[in-house]
């Protein structure tokens, strides 16, 4: 029986027998520890912080998020759900472009001490902003038959998950969104299952590569793509001489100690750089150490009311092929992010996606940079005022990296207070 793991400085795959308690990368040269299995007592030393929960049973979350619902099945469709199985299709038989497409990713690390209570309420919030306020069910974005679905990861625990995934749309149901879509002509309604035994939508490190590369897959000029993601971020140090303050960002999959985190360079090599034109991509990453996750070379200071340089040291140019990026990020990347029922007393929330889907939902045609000052000011009220659960304990931890600034970041400058926010 062998064991398989990361070099936590190189991140070259390793494998070692079971029996074994450490070994030397044959890259680096490191000498890694074996972690055999995450012990639910196992805490982060940075992460996305999330102070006690007092919330219902996960029985009536699952109640409230599917009502009533039956499990609906489709004799003709395909029996796998996994996210690389999931095409839209025209009679012929060839893939169709989708106009907008989204992934939603949410990792609560159930087993963990510092577990997340607020990723799934963050996707089920991010899906309703998308259908409800920016009418993805609308008949305009629809531009020819079966070719618009959303895909949803969402994590209870490693073994139990559910998400709901609208496919193959008919173009003419005009049915209420807030009907989750049930007269769609096809549609898969995944039930959560202490022992899942479909493991394609676990938010595992190669199911989320696999989402983010189907995301940009044949993309083509007017296309509108999200990457929405809740969970755990942490840092680690560049030795590719390509980050200006020596630090890779990351973020954890749900098996990120056994296969290695998500770095920066790997999500700019999947969902930026293949961008061509007339494409648009927002990320939305709700994670600590979360600022420049997608490695764009603009970020926009606030404080300056100005962008600023952010190309690598090393003169590698990351760019996209000729379309857009926008990352919007919970904080800067030596802060950390706060998971909190704060400004939403009745569930627990990621602060940044909880405030983001407040201020657009008060008002769809808001600028870049009116959105940005309404979620500062209001993320800094709450913390000047003690509002995050635990506050007095988290500042002696980290000081004043609490004070948690959302960060924008862009393939290219604009005005951020003419351009209005748009997915």
């Amino acid at each position: 029986m062998v064991i398989k793991t990361v070099c936590f400085r190189c991140r070259q795959k390793l494998t070692a027998p079971a029996y074994v308690e450490k070994i030397t990368c044959g890259q680096c040269g490191e000498v890694n520890p074996i972690i055999k299995k995450p012990s639910p007592a196992t805490s982060l030393e940075q992460g996305k912080i999330s102070p006690p929960l007092i919330g219902k049973p996960i029985e009536k979350l699952k109640k409230l998020l599917l009502g009533n619902t039956q499990r609906l099945s489709d004799s003709s469709g395909s029996s796998s759900l996994a996210p690389s199985k999931l095409c839209a299709l025209d009679n012929s038989g060839n893939q169709l472009p989708a106009k907008k497409r989204a992934v939603l990713c949410g990792v609560s690390y159930k087993k963990w001490k510092y577990k997340l209570k607020g990723t799934i309420n963050d996707v089920m919030n991010m899906k309703t902003l998308l259908t409800q306020t920016y009418g993805f069910l609308e008949r305009n974005i629809l531009v020819s038959r079966f070719n618009w679905f959303i895909l949803v990861l969402t994590l209870i625990d490693s073994k139990s998950f559910f998400g709901l995934i609208p496919n193959l749309i008919d173009p003419t149901n005009q049915s209420d969104s807030n009907a989750l879509a049930l007269t769609t002509k096809k549609q898969y309604l995944i039930q959560p299952t202490e022992e899942e035994s479909d493991t394609g939508l676990i938010p595992t490190k190669a199911n989320i590569e696999n989402c983010l590369k189907w995301l940009v897959n044949g993309c083509q000029k007017g296309d509108s793509l999200v990457f929405y993601y809740s969970g755990h971020g942490l840092r680690q140090p560049d030795f590719n001489q390509d980050e200006r303050d020596g630090f890779d960002e990351t973020i954890c999959p749900v098996d990120f100690l056994r296969e290695g985190m998500i770095v920066d360079n790997d999500i700019y090599a999947t969902i930026v750089k293949p961008l061509s034109e007339g494409v648009t991509l927002h990320a939305i990453v709700d994670a600590c150490h979360s600022g420049t996750i997608l490695d764009l070379e603009h970020v926009y200071e606030r404080d300056k009311r100005a962008w600023v340089d952010n190309s690598p040291p090393s003169g590698v140019r990351k760019k996209t092929s000729g379309g857009i990026a926008y990352s919007i990020s919970a904080c800067e990347d030596n802060q950390v992010a706060v998971d909190t029922s704060a400004l939403n007393s009745k569930t627990m929330n990621g602060a940044m996606t909880y405030v983001l889907i407040d201020v657009v939902r008060g008002n769809p045609n808001i600028t870049y940079g009116d959105l940005f000052d309404q979620i500062e000011t209001r993320i800094e009220d709450a913390n000047q005022q003690g509002c995050f659960g635990g506050s007095r304990i988290l500042r002696k931890l980290f000081g004043p990296n609490l004070n948690q600034k959302p960060l924008l970041s862009a393939s290219e400058e604009f005005p951020v207070y003419e351009r209005k926010f748009k997915l």
